[in-house]
């Protein structure tokens, strides 16, 4: 992967520009982040906020594989392949899935905006308490959000609504995601049940 050394502007250089840069020329990158052993994110930045980046995530095979929402305070690298031809670009275009999906409405000042467009844009979300739990994550649907905590109707992994509501603090949650292929499979498979809710008419990265 070719770095970009240089940017124009006040900021030239900073890991912020990087992602701007990187948005704007569509531009295949890699984001390493703070978090102890937490995996780089491949793919294309589809939004840059004041606290918050959106991401179309790629997977193993150059697909798409939905969003992913990271705080700005948490990316330490961002190396970006200046070469807009590149092989994940050529792939993507070459299968249709170009150019890279923007998810509704993004405002990302704040977690709670990162999870307000994430539940707007995917029927799911997926959250991420890393610095507590690093190798698992949650997976269900919006039930309310505040400046201080998230509610969520959780999934379980064999796509069985659970009956409560569980809570999480804003402050711990280091991640989400929305519109990937495990999340949609889930969603199509809890839709077969009897008692299903249907939440409906979300996009999701093509």
């Amino acid at each position: 992967m070719a770095d970009i050394i240089e940017f124009p502007g006040e900021r030239a250089g900073s890991l912020e520009q990087r992602l701007l840069v990187a948005q704007e020329a569509q531009l295949h990158v890699v984001v390493g982040r703070t978090i102890p052993e937490s995996d780089d994110i491949l793919g294309h930045v589809v939004a840059v906020g004041d606290g918050w980046v959106a991401m179309v995530r790629l997977s193993d095979r150059l697909s798409p594989d939905g969003w992913t929402f990271v705080p700005l305070d948490d990316v330490h690298q961002v190396s970006v392949d200046a070469d807009p031809d590149c092989f994940p670009n050529r792939a993507l275009r070459a299968r249709g899935h170009w150019p890279p999906t923007v998810p509704d409405r993004p405002e990302l000042g704040s977690v709670r905006s990162a999870i307000e467009t994430a539940a707007r844009s995917s029927p799911l979300v997926t959250l991420f308490r890393e610095l507590e739990n690093p190798d698992s994550c949650v997976i269900g649907t919006l039930v309310d959000l505040d400046d201080d905590r998230v509610g969520m109707r959780l999934i379980t992994p064999e796509a069985v609504w659970e009956t409560d509501t569980t809570s999480y603090d804003l402050d711990d949650i280091t991640r989400v995601e929305c519109g990937g292929g495990y999340e949609e499979a889930l969603h199509l498979a809890v839709e077969l049940l009897p008692s299903a809710p249907g939440p409906s008419g979300h996009t999701v990265p093509t």
